[in-house]
């Protein structure tokens, strides 16, 4: 309990700051709560989250999550940052993991189809939440472009040693090969946001492959 100068009705300087930190809220480990944001702006999109949502969630008050992430827009952007690193590079890290292009591929196109289907989710939070949302603003447009930029050239880095070393025909130049593998995705996650099952987006994308890479 602190105690009160009789004279003066003041409490000491210790007093204060004792005080003080009994009143600081709680503190949070804030990658756990991206995770949660993460999940919840998936399942409901971004005008379908309210942030005391989440606060609840992590088990924190909504001032905390302000203080620590910004407003709801800041949130959203720390959200897409967190899933690019997470379940979004999953599919390329198989892709570039696996020596044989036609494994390489198909592991792609089955760890992507696995992460927009798996735990009742549909479709991607980049591609089909992010891209259509009214939280989309510049910033969130530019975490987009650069991360699609990326992806892209990696894969076409890899055709292009497929195709140098002979294992892949000259007649369709590895740009464009990386860009329709990465558009057959996102038509694939758009499929999975209005209910197409895992399985039928496997065997299509399995169809598809020999166009890619003959």
């Amino acid at each position: 309990m602190a105690k009160r100068n009789v004279k003066t009705g003041s409490y000491s300087i210790v007093d204060k700051k004792l005080r003080r930190r009994a009143g600081r809220p709680r503190s949070f480990d804030r990658e756990s709560a991206l995770d949660h944001a993460v999940e919840m702006f998936w399942a409901d999109g971004y005008e379908g989250v309210d942030v005391e949502r989440i606060a609840r969630a992590v088990g924190v008050t909504k001032p905390s999550l302000y203080r620590a992430f910004g407003d709801k827009a800041a949130l959203f952007l720390r959200a897409l940052q967190r899933y690019s690193r997470t379940q979004a590079a999953g599919a390329l890290a198989a892709f570039e993991a696996e020596p044989d292009i036609t494994r390489a591929v198909a592991a792609f196109c089955k760890v992507a189809i696995t992460t927009i289907t798996s735990d009742g989710r549909a479709g991607c939070l980049l591609a089909c939440t992010a891209a259509t949302s009214k939280g989309s603003a510049a910033d969130v447009r530019d975490l987009l472009v650069k991360r699609q930029a990326t992806v892209v050239n990696r894969m076409t880095n890899r055709f292009e040693h497929e195709m140098a070393a002979g294992r892949l025909s000259p007649s369709v130049p590895a740009r464009t090969r990386a860009q329709f593998l990465i558009d057959l995705m996102q038509g694939m996650a758009l499929r999975a946001s209005t209910g197409a099952a895992g399985r039928e987006l496997r065997a299509d994308a399995r169809s598809y492959l020999p166009l890619l890479l003959k």
